[in-house]
Order: structure tokens, then sequence, then C-alpha cells
């Protein structure tokens, strides 16, 4: 993002300022997509996740309630991905636009959803899916060991 601001700025010279204007604008396209993935994103973990620990039963050996924890972040973060990877297709559609029709956020969802329905929102999710449960996992594994060795 900055080097592109950067370089929008210096072109400023060769283009009127109006031009630059609507160029800077278009750094924003996608940011009602991202805000609410994250916001949403992050409250469906929390609540997912949190049910998800009380559910399922613990292990009967002194270290064996890690594999929970792995498998609680997981779970919650594929169920995160799944609900608002549609909201991150928009978002990058939206930067990656280039033609200026349709930046509106509704008219965009209604074209990609025109040209695929709702699998084009998921185009190359399988990729991501394996990465996701990982990161997830990994996360709230270490988020759980820490904060029952660490004394602060």
């Amino acid at each position: 993002l900055g080097s592109r601001l950067k370089t929008r700025l210096q072109l400023r010279n060769q283009m009127g300022t109006a031009q630059v204007y609507m160029q800077l604008t278009s750094l924003y396209h996608g940011f009602l997509p991202a805000a609410t993935r994250s916001s949403v994103g992050m409250a469906i973990w929390l609540v997912s996740r949190n049910l998800l620990e009380r559910s399922l039963p613990e292990s009967s050996s002194e270290n064996g309630h890690y594999p929970k924890h792995f498998v609680c972040g997981a779970l919650s973060s594929v169920l995160v991905d799944l609900t608002t990877f549609p909201l991150d297709t928009l978002k990058k559609n939206l930067q990656a636009s280039t033609d200026g029709q349709d930046v509106e956020v509704s008219g965009f969802a209604r074209r990609l959803y025109k040209h695929g329905g709702m699998m084009r929102f998921y185009r190359g999710y399988a990729a991501r899916l394996g990465l996701v449960a990982m990161n997830g996992a990994i996360f709230n594994s270490a988020f759980v060991f820490f904060r029952t060795h660490l004394v602060l």
C-alpha cells in the first residue's frame, strides 16, 4: 500500500489533481469487506472456540489435553474461514478492479455471483483450507500452553 501511494503521489505532476484524488480513493476499494471479515471473523472464532473447549472432554493423562486445544483451534479457524472467505474474495476483486464500474460492494458482489454462483466466491479455497486449520490449531495450542504455564 505504501509503495502504491508513494508512486501515485510522485506522478502527481503528470496528472491533474482530480485524477490523483480518484487514484488515491481507489486504494480503499475493498475496505468494507475487509473490516467486516475481520470483526465478524473474530467474533465467530471466539464463540466457536469457547463452545468447543467447553464441549469436548478433557484427556485423562496429564499432558493429553493439548490435542483437544489443537482440534478446537483448527475447527474454529476453518469455521471462520468458510463463513468469511466470500468477503475476502470480494475485497481482492474490488482492489484489483481497474474498470471503475461496480465499485459499490453490492454491485460487485452481484457481478461475481452472476459469473459463477456461490462457488465463485470460494475459488482457490481448497489450497487455503489446510493452512487455515494448522494456523488455528497451533495458535490455540500455544495460547493455552502459555496461559497455563506463564504466571505474570
